[in-house]
């Protein structure tokens, strides 16, 4: 439960008044990941895949195409997941549709059709 989760990450309740803001930031939540995974005995990696702005840790070398393919090899995969984090915003995509912006690329493979940046 999120209740659980919370606790084995070292916040107390009452858990209504914790104001999750900044200090929920990608370190942090790299942090809780590691604790929950020891808390449990499984083995799990967490990084910040793709950070192209911000005051810490930006990703070199990986252009904003390249991390949504990234993104769309891992989601269609079976061993990992993601946390979007944005402005002290949290989801976890589980799939993903691709839109093409030609018509005619919607009977392309996907691998074929070219990403906007």
């Amino acid at each position: 439960s999120q209740e659980k989760a919370l606790k084995i990450v070292g916040i107390k309740p009452p858990y209504e008044t914790v104001k999750f803001g900044s200090f929920t930031g990608n370190k942090t939540l790299i942090t809780w990941f590691k604790k929950i995974n020891e808390y449990f005995g499984v083995k799990g990696n967490a990084k910040i895949m793709y950070k192209p702005s911000g005051k810490h840790a930006k990703t070199r070398g990986v252009s904003s195409k390249e991390a949504l393919r990234m993104l769309m090899s891992g989601l269609r995969g079976t061993t990992k997941s993601y946390v979007y984090h944005c402005f002290n915003h949290y989801f976890s995509p589980i799939g993903f549709e691709v839109t093409p912006i030609q018509p005619n690329d919607a009977y392309k493979d996907p691998e074929d059709v070219p990403l906007k940046e």
